[in-house]
């Protein structure tokens, strides 16, 4: 049974899961960076450590796009229209903090440019915006914009992967055009069991999302969404989120955007 619990930005379906019995019935869909960096940005007196990682499910690269007949449609072109009017190209995020934030960050670090970025409330809010002409940048994920992309709508700039992705071809790497984004807006999507919960418990549960992971019908239905599959098993994904988290904290510490005094 799936159970939707909104609220806090992931705060309230976090506690649910922390508060269940760790007895393997219940587990969490966890979102790498935007829920390990609320451990950072705010006193929610849990963290990385809380949780046994079980596997990962999705990881969804970083992307910029644009509409299709925007004056430009590579990474050098948008950098040097920032270049040549700092602060004035307007870029869509989903707030500060989140996974678009972290990629407009990069941004400005790896072109050297001032954007404006401009927070809404849902991505469906800010590709409408981008649509109609708004804003000037979209910032999101591969999985989120390829429909878009599909249809003709949008173009994307670039995507920060290392190599082009078989689901988006056409889509051109930020490093293939020059520019080595870090990717710490890059979205993982995995699921997390209580800490408590018992090894032979999560052997038994990872075993079975690795068998569907080989399941032909699974692949396509994934690929027909648009969504970059990839499994990560209870260690290895473990460490990859430990090693997130620790990138994160040092980005807060480095470069913080809300007051220190209200974590």
């Amino acid at each position: 049974v799936v159970i939707n619990k909104v609220g806090g930005g992931g705060e309230v379906a976090v506690r649910t899961l922390l508060n269940a019995k760790p007895d393997g019935y219940t587990m969490g869909l966890f979102t790498v960076p935007a829920m390990l960096m609320k451990s950072h940005e705010l006193r929610t007196g849990w963290g990385v450590e809380s949780f046994a990682p079980l596997a990962n499910l999705v990881y969804d690269p970083a992307v910029v796009a644009t509409r299709a007949d925007a004056k430009f449609s590579n990474a050098k072109q948008m950098f040097a229209a920032a270049k040549a009017s700092p602060n004035n190209l307007t870029v869509g995020i989903l707030g500060f903090g989140s996974n678009d934030h972290l990629t407009f960050m990069d941004l400005e670090e790896v072109g050297g440019v001032k954007m404006r970025a401009i927070p809404f409330g849902g991505s469906a809010a800010s590709r409408t915006a981008l649509l109609g002409g708004h804003i000037d940048l979209f910032v999101s994920t591969i999985g989120d914009v390829l429909p878009s992309i599909r249809d003709g709508r949008l173009k994307a700039v670039g995507i920060v992967t290392k190599e082009r992705l078989d689901l988006a071809p056409g889509v051109p790497t930020f490093l293939e055009q020059g520019f080595d984004i870090k990717g710490r807006g890059s979205s993982s999507r995995g699921l997390v069991m209580h800490k408590d919960t018992p090894k032979e418990v999560i052997a038994q549960l990872s075993n079975a999302i690795a068998k569907t992971f080989k399941d032909p019908e699974f692949i396509a239905k994934a690929r027909e969404q648009g969504l970059p599959i990839r499994y990560m098993a209870p260690d290895e994904y473990g460490k990859f989120l430990r090693d997130a988290n620790t990138r994160l904290a040092e980005l807060w510490e480095a470069t913080p955007w809300t007051e220190k005094g209200t974590k």
